[in-house]
């Protein structure tokens, strides 16, 4: 199949390295993405990144294109010849590859053919084959559509892609505030008055959510896992529309309750949103069996352990081993340590005080949401 395009958003950009930042992102993509490279903000190609037997978000050899951020190839190769005299200025450079299949009982490596570029000065044209190889991760739905995006075709969030008629539950492909490039998210679309859009998911404590204010700004984890989007991430998709905010939780008896609120954002009319520290704002507890434990972190500043804006003399995001609005200290710990059972020492579980109390950490969470005028 014809691998596409994934050096074009490099053209005109500067090498980059994790000590020496030369993107257009306004964090770091060698450190983010475990690599270095001609990144933009940050990359659809990172084959000098982190060589994996299985990979995470982004980190690996990555030709996006090809088998999008999740694929990590095993092999690549490159080099590159003049062309014959009298040709325009172009080098032709061929890349090696070969990938790995994969089920829950075996691994087995199987070769690949080869791929070839053709790089000119003027125009950039890219041509890659690959024959007989299939990730085994997840991929998202939507991931053949993207390059037939337009920009006013770009889905926002997961309404917008279900407003394309994808349907099912699953891992999609957005563009918060008309990022260039997209993120995957895990989209809930057959749940009551959704789409909704996914952006924390826990359920058996694979992804350590202890983090620092770096990770819990970027995201951590992977949309068709335990994850959280991204404070930026978040703060984007809110800007554009009214959300509700729905939490799902489930205890270790398999009952499941809820809650919603109205008008969700983060720091809405901050002009640099992660210094005024992604705020918390809601309009209010609309319903639910779980009650509302979010009233006391309105307003209130994301802490992690390693940056504390919490209003306490302390730091509760390492006193509650986790990352959240925290006050001084909080009624909801949804980012707290995963425990194995419903009985936890004080407050460091996935707690929401107003359904069990400060003892007890839920089996499961979800945090979503979803435009406030329900989808049709």
């Amino acid at each position: 199949m014809e691998g596409g395009d994934s050096l074009a958003e490099h053209v005109g950009m500067k090498f980059s390295t994790y000590d020496y930042d030369r993107d257009i992102w306004s964090s770091n993509c060698a450190q983010s993405c475990y690599g270095a490279f001609w990144y933009s903000d940050c990359y659809s190609s990172n084959l000098n990144g982190k060589y994996h037997v299985t990979t995470e978000y982004a980190t690996g050899l990555v030709w996006k294109t090809a088998k999008g951020y999740y694929y990590s190839f095993k092999k690549t190769h490159s080099n590159c010849q003049a062309r014959k005299p009298g040709h325009n200025p172009t080098y032709h450079l061929t890349r090696t590859v070969s990938c790995k299949l994969q089920n829950t009982s075996l691994t087995e490596t199987v070769p690949c053919f080869g791929w070839k570029m053709w790089i000119s000065l003027t125009p950039l044209t890219l041509f890659l084959i690959i024959h007989g190889c299939h990730a085994a991760e997840e991929v998202p739905r939507n991931q053949d559509n993207i390059n037939s995006y337009s920009d006013s075709g770009r889905p926002h969030d997961c309404s917008e892609v279900s407003a394309q008629g994808l349907k099912t539950d699953g891992v999609y492909l957005i563009y918060p505030r008309g990022l260039p490039t997209p993120i995957p998210v895990y989209c809930d679309m057959t749940g009551k008055d959704g789409p909704w859009t996914v952006f924390q998911k826990r359920f058996d404590g694979t992804v350590n959510f202890y983090q620092g204010w770096k990770e819990y700004k970027a995201g951590i984890g992977r949309a068709d896992g335990e994850y959280w989007l991204g404070l930026q991430h978040i703060h984007l998709l809110t800007l554009r529309k009214s959300y509700r905010l729905r939490i799902d939780l489930e205890d270790w008896d398999n009952v499941a309750s809820y809650v919603t609120y109205e008008n969700f954002s983060l720091s809405h009319l901050a002009i640099n949103p992660e210094e005024d520290g992604y705020k918390l704002h809601i309009e209010g507890f609309t319903e639910g069996s779980a009650g509302d434990s979010l009233a006391e972190h309105v307003g209130m500043k994301f802490s992690t352990y390693d940056y504390d804006r919490d209003i306490w003399s302390s730091n509760c995001a390492q006193s509650c081993y986790g990352a959240f609005w925290y006050s001084d200290c909080y009624s909801s710990n949804l980012n707290g340590k995963y425990h194995k059972a419903a009985a936890t020492e004080y407050i460091t579980g996935l707690v929401w005080k107003t359904a069990k109390g400060y003892y007890y950490s839920f089996k499961k969470t979800v945090m979503k949401i979803a435009p406030s005028v329900p989808a049709a």
